[in-house]
């Protein structure tokens, strides 16, 4: 069974419709117990990482996803949850990727947004039967630049940007592939066949 983290956003609904299209065997939730019974972890949010800290914190879950030991995938800006410290504020987060985030410059635009090639190493679990002219869609106003955990990088950016991370049976997403079309059904398909 899947558990999706539960921020109580609607873009929730958004991932759900996709995931059924794969697959009955998920629940969401904020229950802790759900959580730790739970064969994988989905951690999806939208907006800034100071918001989705303090949200962990208020639902007593932030001690639990750091130390669970199971497949977890992280989305949007549950990538940079995932991460040392947020771009926004530094707040301190997850901890499981040693990376931290970085706010765009905002006088030059401050956000990526819209459909983007990404380059990546076609052997990674995430991107199996994945093509190189998929594009993903993105809508973020923080990165993560290229670092040693990096699996995947945002294609003809200025910026090195990372589109994806793994740490053991740790992955993130930049990208948000319920908004992908096929080429993000196939990543989080990959997710739940191929990731253990």
């Amino acid at each position: 069974m899947i558990a999706i983290i539960d921020f109580g956003e609607e873009h929730t609904s958004t991932l759900v419709s996709m995931l059924e299209k794969i697959t009955s065997d998920f629940i969401v939730t904020s229950n802790e117990v759900e959580i730790c019974r739970a064969d994988k972890v989905i951690l999806s949010a939208y907006g800034d990482a100071s918001w989705g800290i303090k949200k962990l914190h208020l639902l007593n879950l932030f001690t639990v996803l750091r130390i669970i030991r199971k497949p977890m995938l992280g989305i949007d800006m549950g990538m940079h949850l995932m991460c040392n410290n947020s771009g926004e504020d530094h707040y301190s987060c997850l901890g499981i990727f040693q990376a931290s985030g970085i706010q765009f410059d905002y006088s030059a635009g401050g956000k990526n947004k819209g459909f983007s090639k990404i380059l990546f190493n076609p052997d990674n679990l995430l991107f199996k039967n994945i093509g190189v002219d998929d594009q993903f869609y993105f809508e973020h106003n923080c990165y993560i630049p290229r670092n040693d955990l990096t699996t995947s990088v945002v294609d003809s950016k200025e910026i090195i940007i990372s589109s994806s991370l793994e740490k053991g049976n740790a992955f993130a997403v930049q990208f948000r592939p319920e908004e992908s079309g096929d080429a993000g059904k196939k990543v989080l398909m990959n997710f739940l066949e191929f990731v253990h």
